[in-house]
């Protein structure tokens, strides 16, 4: 078997997260069309059969299952080399794609983002405005690597329980408290 392209990889694991082709589509702005094409080469690649019809949609096949897992972990690697590779030349670069409500990113991420372009500017930023229930999933994938939300005393927002979350408390006047855990 050989793997020559990382990208089919994320899309079967975009596909065992997301569960339809055209949810795939959407989160990596191809056509449905193009999902199932790279989907039918990676099957080429490997030997195996990785996804099967299931009533109007597509189900993974266990090796599907079993690639997608170790999917998340080569892409993970993948994305470790290149962090450290861009480290020897003491440049800090890559892509930060953070999301979150309109009024918290107005007030945290844009002057963060602002400092980050002025001290680092070989680093790509990209923000999305995009409710928590949608973010969360979002993170998880890695297709976005930073979150900023609000959050209302006796009022959590969900979050996965293995993750710790830095709380910073924003009053009205703009000024933040320091972090905490919750």
């Amino acid at each position: 078997m050989v793997l020559s392209d990382l990208r089919r990889l994320r899309i079967l694991r975009e596909l065992a997260e997301r569960k339809t082709l055209a949810a795939v589509a959407t989160a990596l702005d191809y056509s449905p069309s193009a999902i199932s094409q790279q989907l039918a080469v990676l099957e080429k690649e490997t030997g195996h059969r990785l996804i099967e019809p299931a009533g109007r949609g597509v189900r993974l096949t266990d090796a599907g299952k079993l690639l997608a897992r170790h999917a998340a972990t080569l892409i993970t690697a993948a994305e470790t080399a290149e962090a450290e590779l861009n480290t020897l030349t003491g440049t800090v670069r890559g892509r930060v794609r953070a999301v979150g409500l309109q009024s918290a990113t107005r007030k945290l991420l844009i002057p963060a983002l602002a400092t980050l372009a002025t001290n680092h500017p070989a680093v790509e930023v990209e923000i999305t405005e995009m409710e928590v229930e949608q973010a969360l999933p979002e993170l998880r994938l890695g297709t976005v690597d930073l979150l900023i939300s609000d959050e209302y005393g006796g009022y959590p927002r969900p979050r996965p329980q293995a993750w710790t979350t830095p709380s910073y408390s924003v009053n009205q006047s703009g000024s933040s408290s320091p972090p905490t855990t919750p």
